[in-house]
């Protein structure tokens, strides 16, 4: 007999299907946290996966981006080798759902 694991029961098909699409699933309680500390200003135009966020004690403004089609290496090299004139990919966040990296671009204020 298999046992129950008590963290994958839910109420309806609905909460199941949300929580299969929750960006936040499988990310550590300590990303969790970083990723909450930035305000969240809202969603670019129509594009629900592209956010603008500030960090709340420089002020800086970023954009966090939900991938879920993606290609980590990628990420991973530009992360560590930055593109003139391109957005500087700041962090990366890695869940069972998506890639969520959160970067500078021409938006950034301050500094």
């Amino acid at each position: 007999m298999n046992p129950v694991n008590e963290k994958e029961l839910y109420e309806s098909e609905d909460e199941y299907r949300a929580q299969l699409q929750n960006p936040y699933r499988g990310l550590s309680d300590e990303e969790v946290l970083q990723l909450s500390c930035y305000e969240e200003l809202g969603p670019i135009g129509e594009r629900p996966n592209v956010w603008l966020i500030r960090e709340p004690k420089t002020r800086h403004i970023f954009v966090k981006k939900y991938l879920t089609t993606y290609n980590k290496s990628v990420y991973d090299y530009l992360l560590r080798h930055p593109v003139a004139h391109m957005p500087r990919i700041e962090v990366l966040y890695e869940s069972h759902a998506v890639l969520c990296r959160a970067g500078t671009g021409v938006i950034r204020q301050g500094n």
